[in-house]
């Protein structure tokens, strides 16, 4: 099963090794995208904001060449999929520039 998701790109990361602090091997590849900040309150607290928060999605490795020449605020389509091993956990397959401008 496979979906779409529009969003404003910030950029990406690839990476793997080892952690300094626990010594366990990590292995990683993200996009960064931007969406709106939203306020926050609870009873012992509020917290107004404004502009744009970053959030992150995973993705192919493979992908990080396809994102090196995207600019920073273009609007991008990523294609989705279901990882088969964690139902949970989706992930970026493709992406597309969107003809329409981000915001």
């Amino acid at each position: 099963m496979s979906f779409s998701m529009d969003i404003v790109f910030v950029g990406a990361t690839v990476g793997s090794g080892e952690s300094k602090k626990s010594g366990r091997k990590f292995d990683m590849a993200t996009i960064d995208y931007a969406v709106p900040a939203e306020d926050f309150s609870n009873d012992k607290c509020v917290i107004q904001k404004a502009g744009y928060e970053v959030k992150q999605i995973d993705m192919e490795k493979a992908l990080l060449s396809k994102l090196r020449d995207i600019p920073f605020g273009t609007k991008i389509s990523c294609q989705l999929a279901v990882d088969p091993a964690n139902p949970r956990r989706t992930f970026v397959t493709d992406v597309t520039v969107s003809k329409q401008k981000a915001a």
